[in-house]
């Protein structure tokens, strides 16, 4: 088995483990961190004047995308070591583009078995419970994918019921009934 984790940020060894209880003990992991091309836009700007010319936009470029390099790169040896300790067979994958697309590149690339994504945190604006529980990327991936997923939610506060309430009664007073003639 074949699974595909895409890992982004703050609690990649959460979500592994989260994911880990779920998925056969023999299955082999790829883990990818994709560094969307949203990162490197603001700096388009500064191509056009705003920040100068010369040296100090391309300056400025190289710090950016030295930066998105040194998290991308935290974030999977997090990651490997995670696994790593575990024994479990896993590859990381660096890549730049859009998270979303790149995912279901991948997995096709791959032909994986399953895609595990983190379906980002519930009860946190803007995605609180109710009308749009996942994020842009978990929502793309859920929309597109070829294969099975684990989506793995993570709760703003655990102990909160995040039932619904009960819909409204219907509008108007209840009808009266009728007499007979």
């Amino acid at each position: 088995m074949k699974v595909l984790v895409g890992v982004g940020g703050a609690g990649v060894g959460s979500l592994l483990e989260r994911a880990a209880e779920r998925i056969v003990p023999e299955a082999e992991w790829i883990v990818v961190h994709i560094t969307s091309d949203e990162t490197f836009a603001p700096m388009e700007g500064a191509r056009f004047g705003l920040l100068g010319r010369g040296r100090r936009v391309e300056e400025a470029l190289r710090r950016v995308e030295a930066t998105a390099q040194e998290s991308a790169e935290a974030i999977l040896s997090t990651a490997d070591g995670w696994l790593t300790e575990r024994g479990m067979p896993h590859t990381t994958i660096e890549r730049q583009g859009n998270p979303e697309r790149e995912i279901i590149r991948l997995a096709a690339e791959r032909q994986v078995d399953l895609i595990v994504i983190d379906a980002g945190i519930v009860g946190d604006a803007p995605h609180g419970p109710g009308k749009h529980p996942l994020g842009r990327i978990a929502r793309f991936v859920v929309d597109h994918a070829l294969c099975d997923l684990l989506l793995i939610r993570r709760f703003a506060d655990p102990h909160t019921d995040w039932l619904p309430p009960h819909p409204p009664p219907p509008h108007g007073p209840p009808p009266k009934p009728k007499r007979p003639r």
